[in-house]
């Protein structure tokens, strides 16, 4: 670790495993960040890792997300979405409630106004017995797949 420019190296840490044999099995890195429960987090943010920067990878990758799990509210995106962009909504206690996107602003103020683009999961529960309504905010429009704007859009 370090700078070791000076050496030829392009690399700040070089980490390796490399083995023939098939039967090695562990990890080359392993982080782990947890505290509490969980309920603090959209205030205190806690990451294993922060990338900034380009990544590329060769291999197999398993991914699982605890994204959010639970009852939908008119901010709840906005509350979470520096956290998760996945989101599976299990209650509303309103017929049909609204729930915004966050604005340009939000998001300028995660990425560092950097140029970004994402994915956005919305699920609500076959159980869930009421609507929500997705609604776009300033600079976080909705588009339908033949580019036509639309202020929300219906999830049931």
């Amino acid at each position: 670790m370090g700078d070791l420019n000076w050496l030829g190296f392009d690399n700040l840490l070089d980490i390796e495993l490399v083995s023939t044999d098939p039967y090695l099995i562990g990890e080359a890195v392993f982080i782990k960040c947890e505290s509490g429960d969980g309920s603090m987090e959209t205030w205190y943010t806690q990451r294993a890792t922060d990338i900034r920067g380009n990544q590329f990878g060769i291999g197999k990758l398993a991914l699982f997300e605890k994204g959010y799990i639970g009852q939908a509210y008119t901010d709840i995106i906005s509350s979470y979405i520096g956290l998760t962009h996945k989101f599976h909504f299990t209650a509303n206690t309103s017929s049909l409630l609204g729930v915004d996107l966050p604005n340009r602003t939000k998001i300028n103020s995660l990425v560092s106004n950097a140029v970004v683009m994402f994915d956005l999961e919305i699920v609500c529960d076959r159980d869930m017995p009421n609507t929500i309504r997705v609604r776009s905010s300033t600079g976080a429009q909705i588009y339908n797949n033949d580019g036509g704007a639309h202020s929300y859009i219906v999830v049931t």
